[in-house]
């Protein structure tokens, strides 16, 4: 068992979504910068140090998180002063971006906060796993959503995907059911408790 986490497959990323992402979440009450001392942080893995901080200006982080220069970057996303996610995000390859966000810590509200932030942006997603327990394996997500099969996935506490990957369904008695745009499972009732959408 790990962290929970939400997992959220997007089939396009640039530096203009980057900025447009960073500035909807800011809309929704999350920020990069930290109110009370105004800095943007991320994981410093450049020189193997788990948990080394790094510092940037706004100029910066948009350009890191546009993702052109690296293919990992975790990231501190603060609801308040003192409460904060972490976002991991990876390029598989071409346009494509995995998001990650640690739910390590966050309390109930910011994490049904975040979700209805996600929920209302399902636009270009092709798979989002919300793993509320971490009882999941992401390397098994990355499998599934990279089309190389799914072996015996459990049920998440909600999984949504694109007509493409519908076809993929892993459960075949369990039929998926309409989430915004794509066709998934609530099996937890994580949509009803989103703050956002509805």
């Amino acid at each position: 068992m790990s962290n929970g986490y939400i997992r959220w497959y997007e089939r396009e990323w640039s530096a203009r979504r980057a900025a447009e992402r960073v500035d909807a979440l800011a809309r929704s009450g999350i920020s990069l910068r930290n109110d009370s001392d105004g800095r943007i942080t991320a994981l410093r893995d450049d020189l193997g140090f788990e948990g080394d901080l790094i510092e940037f200006t706004e100029s910066e982080a948009l350009a890191e998180l546009a993702m052109t220069m690296r293919d990992e970057l975790s990231i501190k996303f603060w609801f308040r002063a003192d409460e904060n996610v972490y976002a991991t995000l990876t390029r598989p390859g071409g346009p494509r971006i995995i998001t990650e966000f640690d739910l390590d810590g966050v309390g109930r509200e910011d994490r049904e906060l975040l979700l209805g932030f996600i929920l209302v942006h399902l636009e270009l997603t092709d798979l989002l796993v919300v793993d509320l327990s971490g009882g999941t394996d992401p390397d098994d997500w990355d499998a599934f959503a990279g089309g190389s099969g799914h072996g015996s996935l459990l049920i998440p506490d909600l999984i949504a995907l694109s007509g493409d990957l519908v076809e993929s369904w892993p459960w075949p008695g369990t039929p998926p059911h309409r989430i915004g745009p794509l066709v998934g499972l609530d099996r937890t009732g994580v949509i009803e408790r989103a703050r956002v959408f509805r």
